[in-house]
């Protein structure tokens, strides 16, 4: 049985290039509120379906602080997996950013990429709705910007989701987001008891 968030049904079921288009609106704010944040989101779930021009659009907004704090290693991590999927266009600003890196930071944006990747084969399952402990781990993914953009939001769901397949760790999740006011309104009982009936599914985190 599938156990979608309502609203990642729509963020999951809503023609690709609509997607793609609508995230492009929001993020110029042409007859629409600008919203970086929401233009962010959608832009993570089309590159996560397979949208390479979505990976670019996520490289310049780090690279231009859209939203957000300027971040190059970030940058460099979208565009140079934009410019992989064939974005002809992310190639010159992945050269310009290549020399600027550090060694080191060149292979933190490296292996931030090939967690994208893996990110992008949980996705596949997770999205089919049936598998507790993908969903939780795409969940983990937007809570702790590993391989994605954080988005506490959007891990909520991925949690909540989760939840519905009756998967342990996702209650703990969803306790700890709750204990700490992430993504959801904090709240100290409701988190002790999302522990309890994470350790009582066998969590060790939460016992």
């Amino acid at each position: 049985m599938r156990t979608l968030d309502r609203g990642l049904e729509q963020l999951l079921t809503i023609d690709l290039r609509s997607l793609y288009a609508l995230a492009h609106k929001i993020f110029e704010g042409k007859d629409i509120q600008q919203d970086y944040q929401k233009a962010c989101r959608l832009f993570c779930i089309a590159a996560l379906r397979g949208e390479t021009r979505a990976l670019y659009r996520l490289g310049l907004m780090n690279l231009h602080a859209h939203g957000r704090v300027r971040n190059r290693l970030r940058a460099f991590m979208w565009l140079n997996l934009a410019a992989g999927f064939g974005a002809a266009e992310a190639a010159l600003d992945v050269r310009r950013l290549d020399a600027e890196l550090s060694h080191a930071q060149h292979d933190k944006a490296k292996k931030l990429s090939s967690v994208f990747l893996k990110a992008k084969e949980c996705f596949e399952i997770a999205q089919r709705g049936e598998d507790g402990k993908a969903m939780n781990d795409i969940g983990e993914m937007f809570m702790h910007a590993d391989g994605l953009e954080q988005d506490f939001d959007l891990a909520i769901a991925w949690f909540r989701s989760a939840i519905r397949q009756d998967y342990a760790e996702a209650y703990y999740n969803l306790g700890y987001a709750t204990e700490h006011g992430r993504g959801v309104h904090q709240d100290l009982d409701a988190a002790i008891i999302l522990y309890i009936q994470a350790s009582d599914r066998g969590s060790v985190n939460a016992k």
